[in-house]
Protein backbone atom coordinates (compact mmCIF):
# COMPACT_ATOMS: atom_id res chain seq x y z
CA UNK A 1 0.00 0.00 0.00
CA UNK A 2 0.93 3.52 -1.01
CA UNK A 3 1.77 5.90 1.63
CA UNK A 4 2.14 9.70 1.83
CA UNK A 5 2.40 12.27 4.07
CA UNK A 6 1.67 16.52 3.78
CA UNK A 7 2.76 19.03 6.04
CA UNK A 8 2.28 22.60 4.93
CA UNK A 9 4.36 25.57 6.57
CA UNK A 10 4.69 29.14 5.89
CA UNK A 11 7.53 31.21 4.78
CA UNK A 12 7.47 33.68 7.06
CA UNK A 13 9.88 37.21 6.95
CA UNK A 14 9.41 37.40 11.32
CA UNK A 15 10.98 33.80 11.37
CA UNK A 16 14.20 35.03 9.30
CA UNK A 17 13.09 33.14 5.87
CA UNK A 18 13.00 34.44 2.50
CA UNK A 19 10.72 33.05 -0.84
CA UNK A 20 14.03 33.79 -2.63
CA UNK A 21 15.92 31.40 -0.49
CA UNK A 22 13.30 28.71 0.29
CA UNK A 23 12.89 28.68 -3.73
CA UNK A 24 16.89 28.63 -4.50
CA UNK A 25 17.00 25.64 -1.94
CA UNK A 26 14.21 23.33 -3.73
CA UNK A 27 15.63 24.37 -7.26
CA UNK A 28 19.28 23.36 -6.29
CA UNK A 29 19.96 27.48 -7.24
CA UNK A 30 21.74 29.98 -7.17
CA UNK A 31 19.50 32.75 -6.50
CA UNK A 32 19.78 36.80 -4.80
CA UNK A 33 17.09 38.08 -3.00
CA UNK A 34 16.84 41.90 -4.01
CA UNK A 35 15.30 42.83 -1.26
CA UNK A 36 17.30 41.88 1.26
CA UNK A 37 20.91 41.68 -1.19
CA UNK A 38 21.46 38.10 0.15
CA UNK A 39 22.69 35.24 -1.99
CA UNK A 40 21.03 31.70 -2.19
CA UNK A 41 23.76 28.89 -3.60
CA UNK A 42 22.45 25.43 -3.55
CA UNK A 43 23.85 24.55 -7.36
CA UNK A 44 26.46 21.54 -5.38
CA UNK A 45 23.33 19.61 -4.11
CA UNK A 46 23.27 16.74 -6.83
CA UNK A 47 19.91 15.10 -6.05
CA UNK A 48 17.07 17.65 -8.03
CA UNK A 49 15.32 15.25 -10.34
CA UNK A 50 12.49 18.05 -11.21
CA UNK A 51 11.48 21.22 -10.54
CA UNK A 52 8.74 23.33 -12.35
CA UNK A 53 6.62 26.76 -12.17
CA UNK A 54 3.51 26.43 -12.63
CA UNK A 55 -0.12 29.07 -12.47
CA UNK A 56 -3.55 29.66 -13.14
CA UNK A 57 -2.80 32.03 -15.54
CA UNK A 58 -0.44 32.53 -18.61
CA UNK A 59 2.67 34.06 -16.98
CA UNK A 60 3.70 37.47 -18.24
CA UNK A 61 7.11 38.01 -19.46
CA UNK A 62 8.81 39.65 -16.34
CA UNK A 63 7.57 36.33 -14.34
CA UNK A 64 9.23 33.71 -16.00
CA UNK A 65 12.19 32.99 -14.59
CA UNK A 66 12.19 31.29 -10.30
CA UNK A 67 14.09 34.63 -9.77
CA UNK A 68 11.82 36.85 -11.16
CA UNK A 69 8.90 35.03 -9.49
CA UNK A 70 10.12 35.12 -5.78
CA UNK A 71 11.55 38.46 -6.06
CA UNK A 72 8.21 39.61 -6.81
CA UNK A 73 6.74 38.06 -4.05
CA UNK A 74 9.21 38.95 -1.62
CA UNK A 75 8.28 42.46 -3.02
CA UNK A 76 4.34 42.54 -3.08
CA UNK A 77 4.69 42.09 0.47
CA UNK A 78 5.57 44.86 2.84
CA UNK A 79 5.23 44.19 6.30
CA UNK A 80 8.17 42.33 8.27
CA UNK A 81 5.71 39.82 9.37
CA UNK A 82 4.58 38.81 5.92
CA UNK A 83 3.62 35.52 4.63
CA UNK A 84 5.62 35.57 1.41
CA UNK A 85 5.41 31.57 0.27
CA UNK A 86 3.30 29.11 1.37
CA UNK A 87 5.13 25.38 1.22
CA UNK A 88 3.39 22.22 0.79
CA UNK A 89 6.20 19.08 1.73
CA UNK A 90 4.87 15.85 0.08
CA UNK A 91 6.45 12.63 0.48
CA UNK A 92 5.76 10.79 -2.32
CA UNK A 93 4.64 7.35 -2.55
CA UNK A 94 7.80 5.17 -3.22
CA UNK A 95 5.59 2.77 -5.09
CA UNK A 96 5.28 4.63 -7.93
CA UNK A 97 7.91 5.26 -10.81
CA UNK A 98 9.87 8.73 -11.37
CA UNK A 99 7.65 9.21 -14.27
CA UNK A 100 4.46 8.68 -11.97
CA UNK A 101 5.83 10.67 -8.88
CA UNK A 102 6.63 13.37 -11.91
CA UNK A 103 3.20 13.19 -13.14
CA UNK A 104 1.56 13.68 -9.65
CA UNK A 105 3.39 16.15 -8.67
CA UNK A 106 1.93 18.33 -11.51
CA UNK A 107 -1.25 17.10 -11.24
CA UNK A 108 -0.96 18.57 -7.64
CA UNK A 109 0.63 21.77 -8.13
CA UNK A 110 -1.48 22.45 -11.23
CA UNK A 111 -5.01 21.85 -9.13
CA UNK A 112 -3.72 23.68 -6.48
CA UNK A 113 -2.74 26.75 -8.79
CA UNK A 114 -6.33 26.87 -10.52
CA UNK A 115 -8.01 26.23 -6.93
CA UNK A 116 -6.39 29.23 -4.97
CA UNK A 117 -5.10 31.44 -8.19
CA UNK A 118 -1.44 30.66 -6.98
CA UNK A 119 1.94 30.88 -8.55
CA UNK A 120 3.37 27.29 -7.64
CA UNK A 121 7.24 25.86 -7.87
CA UNK A 122 7.36 22.45 -7.58
CA UNK A 123 10.56 20.48 -6.91
CA UNK A 124 11.14 16.89 -6.27
CA UNK A 125 14.39 15.32 -4.62
CA UNK A 126 15.98 11.98 -4.91
CA UNK A 127 17.07 11.01 -0.90
CA UNK A 128 19.71 8.92 -1.44
CA UNK A 129 18.40 6.27 1.22
CA UNK A 130 16.56 4.27 -0.33
CA UNK A 131 13.99 3.83 3.47
CA UNK A 132 13.13 7.09 3.01
CA UNK A 133 11.53 7.76 -0.40
CA UNK A 134 11.47 10.94 -1.83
Amino acid sequence: MAIYSLRMTNIKRSDGRSAVGASAYRARANLKDDRTGKSYSYSSKQDLLFNQIYSHIDLPENLTSLYQVWNKAEEAEKRVNSVVAREFLIALPKELTEKQNIELTEEIAKTLCQRFEFIAQASIHNEKDDDKGN
